[in-house]
């Protein structure tokens, strides 16, 4: 399929735009969405998803819809060092502390995940793709309401449990990390790394 020249430039308007300027619930485009808003907008009567992909206008552009990349500057203080290196200790040594003949466990609750999902709003605006440059967002932000989610992690098995937590107190935390801890209730030792 031929696209005109305008047609190229509008399926890259689209592309470049976010989703939800046209209505969609997406975060970002893939090339199945970009196809059916190309014909929902009518840019083109009617389009296959892998065209979308092999168009000038996507290709020859260097834009990657799908894909987006945040940043966070690093702040290693003295206390940030010493929680990653206990935490790494225990990582290094996984084989010899987790050993299920023994019977220790090592789960990792990971404090950011048990504190709190929250609705976020992007403190800069998210900056958009460019031709040979992926979308970039903000990494600070402005908190909007949470979700409480305590999450552990086996680290001999890699398996992943979660509870979610009416409100994040000790009242409502204890519990949920014993329901967590259950299914290793036959471990003579069990180690939480935090």
């Amino acid at each position: 399929m031929f696209f005109s020249e305008a047609e190229r430039q509008a399926i890259e308007r689209l592309a470049r735009g976010a989703p939800a300027s046209v209505g969609w619930s997406v975060t970002h485009w893939s090339q199945r969405s970009l196809a059916l808003a190309a014909v929902e907008q009518e840019v083109v009567e009617a389009v296959h998803h892998t065209t979308i992909g092999d168009t000038r206008s996507v290709r020859e552009a260097d834009l990657q819809p799908h894909r987006s990349r945040t940043w966070k500057t690093t702040i290693w203080d003295e206390e940030a060092v010493a929680r990653t290196l206990r935490i790494l200790w225990y990582y290094e040594r996984i084989e010899t502390r987790s050993v299920w003949q023994r019977g220790e466990v090592v789960v990792a609750i990971d404090e950011t995940l048990r504190a709190n999902l929250q609705v976020l709003e992007r403190a800069a605006p998210t900056q958009p793709m460019r031709p040979g440059q992926m979308e970039r967002q903000e990494f600070e932000y402005q908190r909007h309401g949470t979700l409480n989610l305590l999450t552990g992690l086996t680290l001999a098995t890699g398996h992943m449990g979660s509870e979610c937590l009416d409100k994040n107190d000790g009242e409502h935390f204890r519990p949920a990390l014993c329901r967590l801890l259950h299914p290793y209730a036959w471990a003579k030792r069990t180690l939480r790394v935090w």
